[in-house]
């Protein structure tokens, strides 16, 4: 049975609030927690749930206008054309469901006067089709020609990582087992918008390249020279004054860490990551250094501080004794 807006928000005992139409604002709260889940549907009627469009309503201009900004856009390894490319997508394409998209918005270290959570739907409405970032995980939903009569419906919350999953399981668990088999995948099924569910298990549509490639640090700043003490930097590590309740945390970045280009990871913060070692996509600080090796390090003998390469050229801006939250996004990581 399809999922209505109100059911995907029961399944985690919330009540949607806020809903407008796709590249309006979001209204913050007066109080309470503003950090989120939104819903993108195709209806603003949130017990709806005949309002979907019964075939995939591409837009062959922006394939086209995709296809033009990616030249490197590959389709199963060869370069396609903008129908081709929408027949593939029409294989995600659910037509009996008016959901489109579920995602979250967690703290910042610097929080937004709106909010994280319009914050987070604001960078979605902005970024370009073909962009990196701010926020290109949902990038499937820019593709359609009925994008600006979709509606986006917010609920405020705490452990917003754990309550989108659990409203992307329970959509899931309501797709008829017949609008499974119609998928081009059929074993990861998740709203049309959404790229990877659960964590680290990503949509097999073969489309590479899709996003503009990550960008590598100006080479006319020289590489930071580590601090010989492993002590933090009092004027640059985190306090609890820094940091919102609840937010992740890496290990206090060392001298060693530095000359070594890693990022560690303590238990509490490895739920943000993918459960099992291999690439994960990151941004640092507001710049998308593309995909890093991500171990856990969940040995039988004894658990250890996960560890998360990024590199010696994207550890520059990283100072001995700090901090770094960590959140989780559409596609990978994000670290702030």
């Amino acid at each position: 049975m399809p999922s209505s807006v109100r059911s995907i928000f029961a399944a985690v005992g919330l009540e949607p609030g806020a809903s407008v139409p796709w590249g309006v604002k979001t209204p913050a709260p007066r109080s309470g927690p503003r950090t989120g889940v939104y819903v993108v549907a195709s209806t603003g009627d949130i017990d709806e749930t005949d309002g979907a469009q019964p075939t995939f309503p591409a837009s062959l201009d922006a394939l086209d206008e995709l296809l033009s900004q990616r030249p490197e856009l590959l389709l199963d390894g060869e370069r396609p054309d903008a129908h081709s490319l929408a027949e593939r997508l029409s294989g995600f394409w659910l037509p009996n469901e008016p959901i489109l998209y579920i995602g979250l918005a967690g703290r910042r270290v610097k929080r937004p006067p709106e909010g994280e959570l319009a914050k987070r739907v604001g960078e979605y409405y902005k970024t370009k089709l073909g962009a990196r970032s701010p926020h290109a995980g949902g990038w499937f939903l820019k593709t359609l020609s009925v994008l600006d009569d979709l509606v986006v419906h917010c609920a405020y919350c705490d452990h917003v990582d754990r309550v989108e999953q659990a409203m992307l399981e329970s959509f899931a668990s309501g797709v008829a087992m017949e609008a499974k088999d119609g998928l081009h995948d059929p074993e990861r099924v998740m709203p049309f918008g959404n790229l990877e569910h659960p964590p680290g298990v990503r949509k097999r549509h073969g489309i590479t390249g899709a996003k503009a490639p990550a960008r590598s640090r100006s080479q006319d700043h020289p590489p930071a020279v580590p601090r010989a003490s492993d002590e933090p930097t009092p004027t640059r590590a985190m306090t609890s004054h820094d940091v919102t309740p609840g937010a992740a945390l890496t290990q206090n970045i060392t001298a060693g860490d530095l000359t070594s280009g890693i990022i560690r990871v303590p238990k509490a913060t490895k739920r943000v990551f993918p459960d099992e070692k291999g690439e994960v996509q990151v941004e640092l600080r507001g710049e998308d250094i593309g995909e890093r090796a991500w171990d856990p390090r969940t040995g039988l003998d004894r658990e250890r501080s996960g560890v998360l390469r990024i590199g010696r050229a994207a550890s520059r801006g990283l100072e001995v004794g700090e901090r770094i939250v960590v959140e989780r996004t559409d596609d990978g990581v994000r670290l702030t």
